[in-house]
């Protein structure tokens, strides 16, 4: 008989107890959701799982305690059904994911390690990066409530678990938002990100008038506020945020955010503000994956279930925290265990693990806290030599 891994039955063992607490946040629909999920040990998907009491869930995690867990952002009508045609897709929430790692001035910043011999092909990114992909939630949400029109009850904003967030608009079948195919949700991407933006407009705003409306008078030189429609208002929130996130200019922020159109001579309080109008006007477009938002029966990540890279929660947060927001040793469910010894299987350059900076070394031991044992285990980094529990559960 093949001997298991002693890495993948330590972590399987501590999934499941983690679980047993019962953590996982469901949407009232949850019957009519396709769950799946990746247990320890295997490489396959357990999926078209319908759930209709939440006590089979927990039962199915006991006996395979998942690397991964979802359930799917479409209602069916026969959420267990096989054949994906045969499902009865009703409507989907949208959902938007934001990897830090694919932005634009990280890509270059997240630190890979590979080893072909030890099966290794990982990624670990800077907080920085995780910072900047927390600032792009921040520009999507604001799109989603102040041009859209969402319902802020309804947005749901999430660390991810690993390197990124996800934001998910629950919707109901009635809603419009809920029944758009893939093109008109490729459509919506297009408008977050900002393609096709027209720039021109914004620097050489018009009105129309006359009661033919055929002549058009240009506008005096307006600095944008936030009441403004279309892209002007989108750049001054995205000013507003960079205002009080960089600088901490308050004065800024109320003149984007509260003031009415004002002319530019007239301003006051703000002395950084083509600087800001400048830079906002660069950051326009949101960096979504498309394939998450066009795709209507897209499987995502429950809310406080376990990300399998790193063993961190999928972690709910308001707009309010999202600045200030770092995963570390707090965020770990195994923050209670005691130190944990473990041996590195690869070397690795200087790499960070929840805020703090190391080097591993194959073959040697380390004696870590057990959040940041737990995140390399995850990683497949390193090895257990030895764990034991100062708490219960």
């Amino acid at each position: 008989m093949k001997r298991r891994d002693p890495r993948v039955s330590l972590l399987s063992a501590l999934f499941r107890s983690y679980y047993r607490r019962r953590p996982l946040r469901l949407p009232s629909d949850y019957a009519r959701r396709e769950f799946a999920l990746q247990p320890w040990g295997l490489s396959t998907y357990i999926r078209h799982i319908e759930v209709l009491r939440v006590d089979e869930l927990y039962r199915l995690i006991e006996s395979k305690p998942p690397r991964h867990i979802y359930y799917s952002s479409a209602r069916y009508e026969s959420p267990g059904a096989k054949d994906m045609d045969s499902k009865g897709w009703v409507s989907s929430d949208l959902v938007f994911d934001i990897d830090a790692d694919h932005l634009p001035g990280c890509m270059d910043e997240a630190v890979r390690v590979t080893d072909k011999d030890a099966g290794v092909d990982t990624v670990f990114t800077p907080d920085k990066c995780i910072e900047e992909a927390g600032f792009e939630a921040l520009k999507l949400y604001d799109i989603l409530v102040y041009e859209l029109g969402m319902d802020k009850q309804r947005i749901s904003i999430e660390f991810s678990g690993h390197r990124g967030f996800h934001l998910t608009v629950y919707l109901s079948d009635e809603d419009e938002w809920a029944r758009m195919d893939q093109q008109a949700r490729r459509e919506l991407v297009n408008y977050i990100k900002a393609v096709d933006a027209d720039l021109e407009a914004f620097e050489n705003p018009v009105i129309e008038t006359g009661r033919k409306r055929t002549r058009r008078r240009r506008l005096a030189p307006l600095p944008p506020v936030a009441s403004m429609p279309d892209i002007r208002g989108r750049v001054a929130r995205i000013a507003a945020r960079l205002a009080l996130l960089r600088y901490g200019d308050k004065g800024c922020y109320e003149f984007f955010m509260r003031s009415p159109p004002t002319p530019i001579g007239r301003v006051r309080g703000c002395t950084r503000l083509e600087e800001l109008v400048e830079e906002a006007k660069t950051q326009i477009g949101v960096a979504i994956d498309e394939q998450v938002t066009v795709d209507t029966k897209r499987l995502i990540r429950i809310p406080y279930s376990l990300h399998g890279g790193t063993g961190l929660p999928v972690y709910p947060l308001t707009p309010d925290k999202l600045p200030d927001f770092k995963p570390g040793p707090w965020l770990s469910p195994f923050k209670d265990l005691d130190y944990m010894r473990v041996r590195a299987i690869v070397d690795t350059p200087v790499i960070t693990v929840l805020g703090r900076s190391m080097r591993l070394r194959r073959g040697e031991s380390y004696r870590l806290p057990a959040p940041h044992a737990v995140y390399l285990l995850c990683k497949g980094v390193v090895e257990p030599v030895g764990v034991r529990r100062r708490g219960g559960g």
